[in-house]
């Protein structure tokens, strides 16, 4: 098995980094996925698929369930993937 990554959502601009920065703040990654979740279309989510990690050196990863949540307070940035198990 090999794993794959689907990307819903990155966000990064100034403006739109508040709410999340917000909720990972006060409430933690568990929310923050519950925030970021809600861009994540099921099959349309798949359309393309990474087999690289889609994080970096500086971001906090946090695993949960079948997602992956990459924080980065210093840039600011906030992306949501989606694991997916491939037999290719």
């Amino acid at each position: 098995m090999k794993t794959l990554y689907a990307n819903i959502v990155f966000i990064q601009s100034a403006d739109e980094t508040a709410e999340p920065e917000k909720i990972y703040r006060k409430r933690g990654a568990r929310a923050l996925l519950d925030y970021l979740k809600q861009w994540d279309y099921g099959k349309e989510s798949e359309t393309e698929l990474d087999d690289n990690e889609p994080w970096g050196l500086g971001d906090m990863v946090y695993g949960i369930d079948d997602y992956i949540v990459t924080v980065n307070l210093k840039m600011p940035y906030f992306g949501l993937c989606r694991k997916i198990e491939s037999e290719v």
